[in-house]
Parts: structure tokens; sequence; C-alpha cells
């Protein structure tokens, strides 16, 4: 019944929508505002638009809107169409600018990426998708289902293009061999898990780079070592400010074997020219093993410089890089008047059913109860008056006793005993005394009329 009740008051609702009582417009303050051109503008921004191969690029996508006046709704990320190397930034930090004498509320993401080869590099111009405030699109006469169309419309303006020439590295030192990166790096240092180690063990060595550049990302440089020793690269890991190259080094040959110090080189983007940072040297004290056990296998980076090939061969096809980053809009909830308040009425009537309906069901049934009575005693009216009087007695009797214990008062007691004796010693000589009938007629009546007033 509950069920039923809460349905039944569902569509209700949905008929005094569906006519228009309840309006479907939203909650939402109109104003007049001017023309939203000036209210909101996207900027993608770089810090340089001439690199070399291999030198970060900082970029910053910006979102400028007056919130008074202007909803975002997304915004596109950036692509480049030149193989690079990105490192992931910071995504939709929320903040405000104050430019022109106003405040500005501010959505902005940043990076950094490295192009990989020289060329003309282009950063795919963004767009930004809002809505202003107060628009809306024109709704249909039919109230509540007019809610189901398109509230908003959706307006679009898009970033300009950001052209940036990368050129490629001057020719390398003739004592050079490689060159490790692009940056600004002053010192290095090294670290060793352990000095002490057996014939052929592998050694774990960080190299910590200090200063800022792309150095262990789009090559990873070689270690010079002696002839009896193998070094392979093991792995990046960069922060800001720091980079820590690690290496493997086995040792083939027992004794105290020195391992030079390491000069990487890296070129300076702002004096053109390229510099060198030199590690400090260590020495490992290398054990001989027993005889007859086996050394162990020299590490193959082989597998590493298949995956470097391929990469490499892939960077060659021209395509277009997406830069790693995250949209977050900024929505505002509205809901319509219509939806609201036909929600709203549906939990009450849901709410207000399961609160009354032991009072209901209780109600109902007492009104049942005395309707059947009132005509149970209209019944026995016409029974007094012209029926059987022994039949009267067993009605009478039958009618008053579910309601015995719930008449009080002396008279009451007394008729109640007077009727129980009648119905089971069923005296007919009493009945038809002409003293006692009336009277008792008279009583019978009374308490029958009493009964009907019985709630």
């Amino acid at each position: 019944m509950a069920r039923l009740t809460g349905r039944i008051a569902l569509v209700c609702i949905v008929a005094l929508m569906g006519l228009g009582f309840l309006n479907a417009d939203p909650l939402t303050v109109r104003r007049g505002v001017p023309e939203h051109g000036e209210a909101v503008f996207v900027e993608l921004v770089v810090d340089s638009n001439r690199v070399v191969v291999g030198q970060p690029v900082a970029y910053e996508l910006r979102v400028l809107y007056d919130p008074h006046r202007i909803e975002v709704r997304s915004v596109s990320r950036p692509e480049v169409d030149k193989p690079v190397v990105v490192e992931a930034g910071k995504d939709g930090v929320q903040g405000t600018e104050k430019r022109d004498g106003a405040i500005w509320s501010k959505l902005s993401w940043s990076g950094v990426f490295y192009p990989k080869e020289a060329g003309s590099l282009t950063l795919a111009p963004t767009q930004l998708d809002y809505v202003v405030r107060g628009e809306r699109q024109s709704r249909g006469s039919w109230g509540f289902f007019s809610m189901f169309g398109e509230p908003e419309k959706i307006h679009s303006i898009t970033s300009e293009a950001q052209k940036i020439k990368v050129d490629a590295l001057p020719p390398l030192p003739a004592s050079a061999e490689e060159c490790s990166g692009v940056g600004v790096y002053t010192d290095c240092q090294v670290s060793v898990d352990r000095q002490k180690v057996m014939q052929g063990d592998a050694v774990q060595v960080r190299y910590t780079l200090e200063g800022e550049g792309s150095a262990g990302l789009l090559s990873s440089p070689q270690l010079k070592v002696p002839d009896y020793c193998s070094a392979y690269f093991s792995e990046c890991k960069r922060q800001k400010g720091r980079v820590t190259l690690g290496y493997v080094i086995q040792a083939h040959q027992a004794g105290n074997v020195e391992i030079p110090g390491q000069r990487f080189l890296f070129f300076d983007p702002q004096d053109k020219s390229y510099y060198s940072v030199k590690s400090p040297s260590f020495t490992l004290v290398v054990e001989s093993r027993p005889e007859g056990e086996k050394l162990p296998s020299d590490p193959s980076n082989s597998e590493q410089d298949e995956q470097f090939a391929d990469q490499d061969e892939q960077d060659e096809k021209p395509k277009a890089v997406a830069l790693q980053f995250h949209s977050t809009p900024v929505r505002r909830l509205e809901i319509p008047v219509g939806y609201f308040v036909g929600l709203l009425a549906m939990v009450l009537a849901g709410r207000l059913t399961v609160l009354l309906w032991p009072w209901g069901v209780c109600t109902m049934k007492r009104l049942l109860a005395q309707r059947r009575r009132k005509k149970k005693a209209r019944q026995l009216r016409l029974v007094i008056e012209n029926g059987d009087r022994v039949d009267l007695i067993e009605q009478l009797y039958k009618f008053f006793l579910p309601c015995a214990g719930l008449i009080t008062g002396a008279e009451w007691e007394r008729f109640w005993i007077e009727l129980q004796g009648l119905y089971f010693t069923h005296e007919k000589n009493v009945l038809e005394d002409p003293s006692f009938w009336p009277s008792f007629k008279m009583r019978c009546e009374r308490w029958l009329w009493h009964s009907e007033k019985m709630k």
C-alpha cells in the first residue's frame, strides 16, 4: 500500500509539471552583461621560441575568465607535430591573477618538453569551451518535458599557435665522443652501494648531477671503465634541480680496480658552448672466487639497445604528440525548478507515507468497525419491534459481546448481567411478561445508540 501511494503521488506531480503548474526554468540569477568576448580568453605561452635539440621548453596554458559571467566547460590539450620527450607538470591549477586593474579567475596547465630533432616545431592551438551565465537556449512550452532539452549554449575560443625553431647542436669538440644533454649542471657526485665485492659481482653506482637540463632523457651516457670491467646503464631518476644516473659495473679481474672519474659533456644554451662536469674516482676491492667456481655471466644490454633502436625508428616518422595533462572543467550545479520541486515533493510524499501509514491503517479499521456496528444496530431495532424475542436475545448477546469490556458504568453492568441471564436460561415467560419487556426494550435501544457512538 505504501508503494502504491508513493507511485500515485509521483504520477500527480508529473501531471502538474506537464500541465505547466510547476515551471521548469532553472534557478539562475539573470543579470545584464556586456559582450562576453572580453570576459574570457585563453593563452598558450612558451618560455622560448628558439631552442636547440634537447633544450627544455616550458609551456603554460592559461585560462583567464570572469567567474560572475563565464563558466568553463572543457579545455583541449595542446599537441606538437614533432617527436618530443614530455615531463609531467601541473594540471588544472586554480588561482587568481590581476591584469589591467581587474582580478581574474585563473586555470593553468604547465609542463616541460624536450625536442628530439632539429627543424620547425608547432605547438597547435587549444580550444576552450564555455557558457555565459544567464544565456540559455530556447525551451519548449511543455513545462516538465522541456527540461530534457539542451539548456546551455556552448561558446568556443582558441589560442594562437606557437612556432618554435629547433636548431641542431654544434659539432662536438675533437676530444669528445658524445653529448650527455643540454642544460646547466654545476657538480657531479658518485655513490657506490659497496666497494668490496667478489670477482664478477655487480656493483650499483649512481652519479648525481646538480642542475637543470635534459641529462638522461634523450640518451644514456656511456661510462669509461678499464677493459677488464663492463658497465651498463640501469636507471635515471629526475628531481627538481637534480638528476641521478644509475649504472651497474662488473669487475672480471681480482685486485684493486680503480674506476676513473667520469667526464659528462653538456651544452649550455645560454653561452652556446660545450662544457664538462667531472665526477670523483673510486676504487673497488675485488676478491678472486674459489677455484672451480664459475664467474657470473656478463649482463648484456643488447635487448635495451634494440629497444632504443626501435624507438628511434618510430621517432623518425613525424606525428603529433599530445602534451600530457588532463582538463579539469569547472562546473556549476544548476537544477531546473520543476525538476527540483518534483523531486522534493516525491521525497516528502514517500516520507509522509511511511510515517502516517500505521495511523492510516488504524483509522481505516476503526471507521469500518463503526460502520458495521451502525448497520447491525439498525437491523436489531427492526427485530426489537417486529421479530422473535428469543432470536432477538441471541443477536443482542452476540452484538454486545465484543464491546462488553469497553463500556463502563453501573447501568451497563446491570444490563449486561440481565442480558447474559436471558441468553443462557431462555426463559420465555420472562420475555412475555408485560411489566418487563417494555423497560428492557428501552434499555436495549439506549445501549444500541451508545454503541453507534463508540470509536
